[in-house]
């Protein structure tokens, strides 16, 4: 079964809305879509559903630390949510949230709303990248139904708000998954 979505960013300087989430994607002052993980699974005719597998704060890693240009010592809510479509393992999403930029998420009920919603909700950003690579599943297989050694799509985004860092989030989709972006 083949997946299609779009996901990309607002250009540095264009800033998004942090309104209430609609169903449908949203869409930076640009023009440029962010689609919100349960509606592109709903758009697909699936019934959506998560779980929040990892909920701490820590010392992001050191690539996490380098991607956002963090200082040492910074503190980061580490999420891990794994999103189903009817029932069925879709994508795992491992995030890594800056509470200095978003202190108020260190609170918020992340089983009720999941990060990716509760984010767009609470958090906008002025700009942001967004990578995608095909790489090994890993320690994300389990999650995903498939072996460590199977294929995967992994979108990673990073997003800030002024030159303040917020997330980086790195999304690992199920190996049937495909990507297609709008033009």
């Amino acid at each position: 079964m083949s997946v299609a979505t779009k996901q990309s960013l607002s250009p540095p300087g264009r800033k998004s809305s942090a309104a209430a989430v609609p169903s449908s994607p949203v869409s930076a002052g640009s023009g440029v879509v962010l689609d919100l993980i349960r509606a592109a699974i709903e758009d697909l005719g699936a019934a959506y559903s998560f779980r929040l597998l990892t909920r701490e704060v820590a010392p992001p890693p050191p690539e996490v630390r380098a991607a956002l240009r963090l200082e040492d010592g910074a503190r980061l809510l580490h999420v891990v949510t794994l999103h189903l479509a009817d029932a069925v393992p879709h994508m795992v999403e491992d995030r890594w949230v800056v509470l200095a930029t978003v202190p108020a998420i260190e609170a918020a009920d992340l089983t009720r709303d999941n990060p990716n919603e509760w984010l767009v909700r609470n958090a906008p950003y002025s700009e942001g990248t967004m990578r995608c690579r095909a790489a090994l599943a890993g320690a994300m297989a389990g999650h995903l139904g498939c072996t460590a050694r199977d294929a995967v799509l992994v979108v990673e985004r990073a997003t800030w708000l002024d030159g303040a860092p917020i997330t980086l989030a790195r999304q690992h989709y199920a190996p049937a998954y495909g990507l297609t972006l709008a033009l």
